[in-house]
């Protein structure tokens, strides 16, 4: 599968003031992704993400490669697992447990083929908030119209100062995997 998305993490304040947006759902979920890599963390390394991810009582192994070539584009392949332990899916390749990140969601879907999702992730002492647009190829043009919208929302009430400087930030945005390992293997918490 083929994964486009524009990303955005964000402040306190900004995620605060799209939580209150009546567009979002207030239905929140819970997602739990446990992590996986090789004790020298050789895949991370290699933008390759092992992940089970926990959701509504099922969980589902994913291979994820991030493109670091093509901006916003990574692929995956995932398949059944039957718990967060479960590393069946990724034969032979010696992975140890790294971690948990828990993703508090809120999804808004404005049109077919565009999930718009709010999130709160909590991993290693640390609490960030993301905003992330993911959508078909064919609709790039109405994921960038939909984060103008948002950071003329978000101008518009004072909450940001610069609606470039927001929307440029969807271009440096990790992904959670990075800002896991991040987190793990190069900062002290």
């Amino acid at each position: 599968m083929f994964e486009f998305e524009k990303k955005i993490l964000l402040t306190k304040t900004e995620y605060d003031y799209l939580r209150s947006d009546e567009r979002f759902s207030k239905r929140l979920s819970l997602q739990k992704n446990y992590y996986y890599d090789t004790e020298k963390h050789e895949l991370n390394e290699l933008g390759i993400t092992c992940r089970i991810r926990e959701r509504n009582g099922k969980y589902k192994a994913t291979l994820k490669a991030h493109q670091p070539d093509i901006e916003n584009f990574s692929i995956e392949t995932s398949g059944e697992a039957e718990n967060e332990r479960d590393l069946s899916f990724f034969k032979n390749m010696a992975l140890l447990f790294q971690g948990e990140l828990d993703t508090y969601r809120i999804n808004y879907i404005p049109q077919k083929n565009i999930r718009i999702s709010l999130d709160e992730n909590i991993y290693l002492s640390t609490i960030d908030y993301e905003l992330e647009i993911e959508y078909n190829p064919k609709e790039e043009k109405t994921a960038a119209r939909i984060l103008n919208d948002i950071a003329n929302d978000l101008l518009t009430a004072g909450i940001i100062k610069n609606k470039e400087e927001f929307i440029k930030r969807a271009e440096n945005a990790k992904s959670k995997s990075e800002r896991f390992f991040e987190k793990k293997y190069y900062k002290k918490y």
